[in-house]
C-alpha cells in the first residue's frame, strides 16, 4: 500500500525504498470504480479532501474476491437450478452446490 502513503518527507533524503504494486492504477475497471465511488460520495454528502487516485491493496483484494464469488454464482445459476435456501455456518452438512461453486471459481484462481 505504498501508493497510499505520502513520501514527500523522504524526497531529498538518502532513503531507499523498494516496493511493488498489486493494484494496476491504470486499469479502466479501477478508474470506473473510483468514479462511481466519488459520485456516490457526493450524492451521500460525504466530504473528501480529494478524490482517491487508487484504493488500498486490502480493498482491491476484497473487491476481487466478491467479484469472483458473484461471477461463479451467476455461472452456476446458468448451468443448474440454484434455489435460495437457509443454511447455517454452524452445520457440518455442506451446501449441495458448494463443490460445483468452487469448480466455477477454480479457473480464475
Amino acid at each position: 500500500d505504498l501508493h497510499t502513503i505520502d513520501l514527500e518527507d523522504f524526497k531529498f533524503g538518502k532513503t531507499k525504498i523498494s516496493s511493488f504494486r498489486m493494484v494496476d492504477s491504470s486499469s479502466q475497471e479501477l478508474q470506473s470504480l473510483l468514479d462511481d465511488w466519488a459520485l456516490l460520495s457526493s450524492r451521500l454528502g460525504v466530504r473528501r479532501s480529494k478524490a482517491p487516485e487508487s484504493i488500498s491493496t486490502e480493498s482491491a483484494l476484497i473487491y476481487d474476491g466478491v467479484k469472483l464469488l458473484a461471477t461463479a454464482i451467476q455461472d452456476l445459476d446458468q448451468s443448474q437450478t440454484v434455489e435460495i435456501q437457509s443454511i447455517s455456518c454452524e452445520s457440518a452438512i455442506p451446501w449441495e452446490k458448494g463443490s460445483s461453486l468452487i469448480n466455477y471459481m477454480r479457473p480464475v484462481i
